[in-house]
């Protein structure tokens, strides 16, 4: 099977092949993709969690409401 490079793989390779990260700005750039990709992961899990709390709490909605109809 062969291995299919990914868009930012291919970005990354390119920019490396071209001397973007061989000086200062380069660093700064790359520090600055890792933390945005960082800060991105972390709004991934969180907005899983607060997905998860939606759900609970609309199940325990539906609960109450079960129990208040009787």
């Amino acid at each position: 099977m062969v291995h299919r490079e990914g868009y930012y793989e291919y970005m990354g390779r390119r920019l490396r092949e071209e001397g973007v990260f061989d000086d200062a700005r380069g660093r700064v750039f790359e520090m600055d993709m890792a933390e945005l990709t960082g800060a991105y992961y972390n709004v991934l899990k969180r907005n899983k969690e607060l997905l998860e709390e939606v759900e609970d709490l609309k199940e325990r909605l539906h609960d109450a409401n079960i129990h208040n109809k009787k």
